[in-house]
């Protein structure tokens, strides 16, 4: 009987923290949303890098709409500057309009926002695998609207909300790669495809956060195996060139 109620408290904890991070959520974003709409009185005009983001994609749209589809597919996949995959969502959605709107970029960056408050939670509750989780993943949530840079990365053409989705996709799902409860369960099949998606997503957003996360990861693989690397070096590389040495 302890056991059932502490688990219907639990849920109820949990149940109360997901409301209030729904409400929180959409009482800010509309808040954000009309002082976007109110305020800000030039929506033409980006800040400086999804300003230039932007006019690739206003010329990729002209060029592909005049039947000349390999240069700009070419210009987008070469990228030396920013990753493709910003571009390529806001190509894709310039074609449901006639004239490519700023707006609709920086509301891409919206999107990015909702989802991480949204993934939050649910990586929290498959990290855990209890009531708890949520309640982190909910805490989580809420601190993260407290931020006073949130609504500006929410609310204009910039990488980092959708960085922050794709970070914390690729280091969940390595952490359940490494859970050993975890890969042997049923959900084992689909965390290399979500590691694979967070980081293939997270090295298109920005180079460096792609570099800066594989060398982590190679940071945290060397320690993990610093015991079989010193018995390799010490019983098989070690005895075998220094005879030669000593030869």
């Amino acid at each position: 009987m302890t056991g059932s109620r502490n688990r219907y408290v639990a849920i109820a904890v949990a149940a109360l923290l997901l409301g209030i991070l729904t409400y929180r959520s959409a009482y800010s974003f509309f808040v954000w949303e009309s002082a976007y709409q109110e305020k800000c009185v030039n929506k033409d005009l980006l800040n400086w890098d999804g300003n230039l983001r932007f006019t690739s994609v206003v010329e990729f749209n002209r060029d592909i709409r005049e039947g000349r589809i390999g240069p700009p597919l070419l210009e987008l996949l070469q990228s030396p500057t920013w990753p493709p995959l910003r571009k390529a969502i806001s190509l894709f959605l310039s074609f449901f309009s006639e004239n490519p709107d700023p707006v609709v970029d920086t509301h891409i960056s919206t999107v990015f926002s909702l989802l991480l408050l949204i993934a939050l939670p649910l990586m929290g509750w498959v990290i855990l695998r209890k009531e708890e989780g949520l309640w982190s993943g909910a805490i989580a949530g809420l601190i993260v609207l407290t931020m006073k840079e949130f609504p500006l990365y929410s609310f204009a053409a910039m990488l980092e909300t959708q960085g922050m989705l794709f970070f914390l996709l690729a280091c969940g799902a390595y952490y359940l790669n490494r859970d050993a409860g975890f890969a042997s369960g049923r959900g084992k099949g689909h965390v290399p495809w979500i590691l694979f998606l967070g980081f293939f997503g997270l090295y298109m957003t920005k180079y460096p956060y792609g570099i800066l996360f594989i060398l982590s990861v190679l940071v945290i693989e060397s320690i993990s195996y610093l015991a079989r690397f010193r018995q390799l070096l010490v019983r098989g590389i070690l005895p075998h060139y220094w005879l030669r040495w000593n030869l």
